[in-house]
């Protein structure tokens, strides 16, 4: 959002139209997750958490993260035709690029978040919204690109205990 403000000269009608989009999004997004949370239900498992039943309204949020992204993108759109007809400066490339990469990454995560606990068998309606670091799964793709930024230490330097007695992470 604030990217999107400043490329626009910090006009005060987008700054209005941000804050209203923010608004209309963050509340109904904290009732839906506020409903979402009060209808997990874990059961006894061996060796950890076991969700027997949750609601899948956690697709209303997921959907409101889409329309946001997607107004905000779009007002990126419109200054990135202005500026990149004027200028072929690698680094407005680059910001106008991640974006819309950041962008495409953050909407394939949501839509999935939408069709899984629609669509998909009941046993995984909640298991993208509550994906957890676990020693045999894959860890979830990072944003790492949207500033091309890179890790001090390499992600394999990570580790974490798979007992839930010491369940800590740690750099080595």
């Amino acid at each position: 959002m604030l990217r999107t403000y400043a490329i626009w000269n910090r006009r005060r009608s987008i700054q209005l139209t941000l804050y209203i989009l923010c608004l209309l999004v963050f509340v109904p997004s904290l009732v839906v997750t506020q409903l979402e949370s009060a209808s997990l239900i874990y059961g006894p498992s061996e060796g950890g958490c076991n969700l027997e039943h949750a609601s899948v309204i956690i697709f209303v949020a997921y959907v409101l993260l889409v329309i946001s992204e997607t107004i905000i993108v779009t007002l990126t759109l419109i200054k990135a035709f202005q500026h990149l007809r004027h200028t072929r400066s690698s680094w407005v490339v680059q910001l106008y690029r991640d974006g819309f990469l950041f962008y495409l990454y953050l909407l394939g995560f949501a839509v999935a978040n939408v069709i899984v606990p629609v669509a998909g068998p009941p046993e995984l309606a909640n298991w993208l919204a509550t994906f957890v670091l676990h020693p045999f799964r894959p860890p979830v793709p990072r944003p790492r690109f949207a500033l091309h930024t890179t890790y001090p230490f390499p992600p394999t330097a990570l580790s974490v205990s798979p007992t839930p007695s010491s369940a800590t992470a740690s750099y080595s």
